[in-house]
C-alpha cells in the first residue's frame, strides 16, 4: 500500500470516528447538558417565585383576612343586600336615579377557583358629571367590588342625561370551605381606595353625549366679541310659587315638551332633592352640593329664554288684568318668567281653579 493511500485511510478513518465519537457521546452530553441548564433555569425562577411570596406571606395574608372581615366570608343572602346597599349608596353620593337592581346570581367556583362569584346587574340615569361620580363611588366602595360591565348611552343628544347598565361581582368564599374560617380579632376590614377625579372630569369636560361639545365660549370677532346667545330651551324651569294653606309650592314647566308638575320639599327632580321652597325659589341638593333656582331660570341656572313681554300672576294671588302686577299687602311677590300668551293662561287658569277649591 502507498503512502498515499495510508494517509486517505487514516483521514478516513479520524473522520469516521470523530462522527462516531459526536453521534454517540458529544451529541448525547450536550442534548444532556441543555436539559439540565433549562430544569435549572425554571427551578431558580420557580424558587425565586417561592420566595417571593414567602417574603410577602405576612402582607399577603393580612389582605386576605381583611378582605374577609370586608364580606368574602358572608353567605349569598348577606353578600347580595352588601351589594345592593353600596349600589344604593354610591347612587345617592353620586346623584344618579337608580331603576331597577337585579336579584343577583350566584356562580360557583371552577377547578381552578377558589371562590364562588355573585354578581348583580343594575340600570339607572343621570347626567354624566353624576354618572362619572356614581361610578367612582362605586370603585371606592368598602366591599370588595368588580365592575364587570358598564354601558353609557343617551337617548337625546340635546339632553344631558345619561343611561347606564352595569354588571357588578364580588367573591365569595363557598360554604364547605367557611366552616370553622374566620377572621382574627382586631383585623381591620378591607376598604376601598379613593379613585383620581381627574379622568372622569375629562369624560365629563369632553361632552361625548351631546350635540354640542364645544366648551366655553366662541370669539366672532377679534375686535369686537359679541355676547354669547342663550342655549335652546330644553330643560325643567321655575315659573312660579304656589302657597295655599300655609304650603309652600314651586311650579316647574318643561320648557321642551311642555309637561307642567309641582315640587314640595322632599320631592325629587331629575335627581336633585328639592330641600327648601320660599318665595324667592327653591333650593336643590345633590350629593353634597346645593344651589338656589330663583323664578324665571332653569335647574342648571340659566334664565329662560324670553318668548313673550307678559309675566304670569305672582304666586297664591287673585291674577290681575294683562299688563298689571299685582301683590297682596304684607306679602313679597314671588318673582316671575316670560313665557307665551297660551302657557300664561294655562298658568293662571291653574291657579284660579286652586284659588276656586280653598274653602
Amino acid at each position: 500500500m502507498q503512502r498515499r493511500e495510508r494517509i486517505l485511510m487514516i483521514a478516513v478513518g479520524v473522520l469516521a470516528g470523530g462522527w462516531l465519537l459526536d453521534g454517540a457521546v458529544v451529541g448525547p452530553a450536550l442534548s444532556w447538558y441543555d436539559g439540565v441548564r433549562s430544569t435549572a433555569q425554571k427551578a431558580h425562577e420557580e424558587t425565586a417565585q417561592s420566595q417571593a411570596l414567602v417574603d410577602r406571606q405576612s402582607r399577603i395574608m393580612t389582605d386576605w383576612r381583611r378582605r374577609h372581615a370586608a364580606g368574602l366570608l358572608d353567605d349569598e343572602a348577606t353578600a347580595r343586600f352588601r351589594m345592593q346597599s353600596a349600589l344604593a349608596e354610591a347612587a345617592r353620593s353620586g346623584g344618579v336615579t337608580l331603576d331597577n337592581v337585579g336579584g343577583g346570581q350566584l356562580v360557583p367556583a371552577t377547578r381552578d377557583e377558589t371562590c364562588d362569584t355573585l354578581r348583580l346587574t343594575a340600570t339607572g340615569q343621570g347626567g354624566l358629571a353624576q354618572v362619572m361620580g356614581f361610578l367612582r363611588s362605586l370603585q371606592a366602595s368598602p366591599q370588595p367590588l368588580r365592575i364587570e360591565r358598564s354601558e353609557l348611552s343617551a337617548g337625546d343628544a340635546r339632553k344631558d342625561l345619561i343611561d347606564l347598565s352595569l354588571t357588578v361581582s364580588t367573591r365569595l368564599v363557598p360554604a364547605k370551605a367557611r366552616s370553622g374560617r374566620g377572621v382574627p380579632e382586631g383585623t381591620a376590614a378591607w376598604t376601598g381606595e379613593a379613585v383620581d377625579p381627574a379622568p372622569g372630569e375629562a369624560v365629563v369636560a369632553a361632552k361625548p353625549f351631546l350635540a354640542e361639545r364645544r366648551g366655553g365660549a366662541r370669539v366672532v370677532s377679534t375686535e369686537t366679541a359679541k355676547p354669547a346667545t342663550p342655549a335652546a330651551a330644553g330643560g325643567w324651569a321655575l315659573v312660579g310659587i304656589v302657597v295655599r294653606d300655609g304650603t309652600t309650592t314651586a311650579f316647574l314647566r318643561h320648557l321642551g315638551d311642555g309637561r307642567e308638575r309641582s315640587l314640595a320639599v322632599g320631592e325629587e327632580l331629575d335627581g336633585h332633592v328639592a330641600s327648601a321652597v320660599d318665595a324667592d325659589g327653591i333650593v336643590l341638593g345633590s350629593g353634597d352640593e346645593a344651589k338656589r333656582i330663583t323664578v324665571g331660570t332653569q335647574l342648571d341656572g340659566t334664565p329662560v329664554p324670553a318668548t313673550s313681554g307678559q309675566r304670569p300672576a305672582a304666586s297664591g294671588q287673585q291674577p290681575a288684568a294683562s299688563g298689571q302686577r299685582p301683590a297682596t299687602s304684607g306679602q313679597q311677590p314671588a318673582a316671575s318668567t316670560p313665557l307665551s300668551d297660551p302657557g300664561r293662561e294655562a298658568i293662571l287658569e291653574r291657579l284660579r281653579q286652586q284659588r276656586n277649591r280653598t274653602p
